[in-house]
């Protein structure tokens, strides 16, 4: 193991940050945990488990906060706003009640199905896991306390199907990259929310593992293992988003990942892009490069701030493209509920000016998916819900009933891998 000394030597980095807590300026002495470092610096921002600090010469640094003393983490603690139920962080206030009402009833359901017949999806254990590392993360963004015994039931559902093998067993079908990303995001809320860290390390830690081995020669991310699958492609931008949001939320646990890996996957959203525009395409293939969306695109942003990817023009173009386009991502093409998930996400990341457009733009339209009984259908442009159901699979359930949830409560603020840059 490394000391952490040397850790902060690897990860120091000059960045160009903002920080919204009103503490920064004030110069203190941070120490490590084992005690055998310290430094005289201000805070700077505390964001997804990395905190950047600024000592007396300008010179910035970058570490993950659990390293930190406990009196530093209790110090991090005091600056963020309490988790209570009511928070309207990054909305607009006319839209908030109707949101929290709306994810409330949906959060009802969920909880109900958890007691009774569990949480399904029509491809098995892969798609499942899918599923409830969607629900899990719902549950943690309300900040109710009384969600403790559903997120529990999360995890242990995770931890014992996050390896099985789904329905069919080719590797050509593997989806199994979505799973293993939405559960490293999920470990990551999820050790923070518990606070203890017994055997979902080793866990995360696993994942980690096997998504690096993932990432492809150009710095990409497939449904699976890097093979040829069953559509005749390797990698794509919207299964990298994911998997660099994952591995970004394994980082924050303290998880290290060569920084190499991060480079490459940004890099791969540059060459899938039209870097005049900012319009991030689904690959760098002929025909695909640079034919933006804006769902794709705000994936492509969480992953960065995920990163720690967020300086340069690059960013600033993707930004300005998927804020450009933002009243049409409920008709991208794939997974449209997905798309406009990571594009609220996204929006929330950048600040509360860009999550009120949007929920200025689809607060109503979301809400009006809502069944009686609080389930969700997906958004009437969702390609991959209408190629499923024509398969006599069932992608207007769970799922989306799961990911609506999520997306209604972002903007509560009580998710940590991504948090607003204001």
């Amino acid at each position: 193991m490394k000391s952490f000394a040397s850790l902060v030597t690897l990860i120091l980095t000059v960045i160009f940050l903002t920080s919204s807590l009103s503490h920064s300026g004030e110069m203190r002495t941070w120490t490590s945990k084992d005690g055998k470092f310290s430094i005289e610096a201000e805070l700077v921002s505390d964001r997804g488990g990395r905190v950047t600090l600024r000592k007396a010469d300008g010179k910035r640094l970058t570490l993950t906060a659990n390293k930190l003393s406990a009196k530093d983490q209790e110090f991090l603690s005091s600056l963020k706003p309490s988790k209570t139920k009511s928070s309207k962080t990054n909305s607009d206030p006319k839209s908030s009640e109707k949101r929290l009402a709306s994810a409330e009833k949906a959060l009802k359901l969920l909880s109900k199905k958890l007691s009774s017949e569990g949480l399904k999806h029509p491809s098995g254990p892969t798609g499942e896991c899918v599923v409830y590392a969607t629900a899990g993360l719902a549950f943690m963004a309300s900040g109710d306390e009384g969600y403790k015994g559903e997120v529990t039931k999360c995890y242990k559902f995770l931890k014992e199907n996050i390896f099985k093998k789904g329905i069919i067993d080719d590797p050509k079908w593997d989806q199994t990259t979505w799973s293993y990303s939405h559960t490293l995001l999920f470990l990551a809320e999820y050790e923070k929310f518990t606070k203890k860290n017994a055997g979902v390390t080793k866990l995360a830690e696993q994942l980690v593992k096997e998504l690096v081995a993932r990432q492809g020669p150009v710095g990409g991310w497939c449904h699976g293992k890097i093979v040829d699958n069953a559509l005749g492609y390797r990698q794509f931008v919207a299964a990298t988003n994911c998997a660099v949001l994952g591995l970004g939320g394994a980082r924050s646990m303290g998880i290290e990942i060569d920084e190499s890996v991060f480079d490459k996957a940004e890099k791969y959203f540059k060459e899938s892009s039209d870097l005049s525009t900012g319009a991030v395409g689904y690959s760098p293939g002929p025909g695909q490069k640079g034919h933006g969306e804006a769902g794709r695109v705000g994936g492509a942003i969480i992953a960065c701030i995920a990163a720690g990817k967020t300086e340069g023009s690059f960013f600033k173009s993707m930004k300005k493209y998927m804020l450009g386009d933002l009243d049409k991502v409920e008709i991208g093409h794939g997974s449209a509920q997905l798309h406009q998930l990571l594009a609220g996400w996204a929006c929330h990341g950048l600040g509360k000016k860009e999550s009120g457009k949007f929920w200025k733009l689809y607060t109503d339209s979301i809400i009006k998916r809502q069944a009686s009984d609080g389930s969700f259908a997906t958004p009437k442009g969702d390609k991959m819900a209408q190629m499923t159901q024509r398969k006599g699979g069932v992608e207007d359930g769970d799922r989306a009933t799961a990911t609506h949830a999520l997306m209604l409560l972002i903007p509560e603020g009580h998710l940590s891998v991504v948090t607003t840059q204001d």
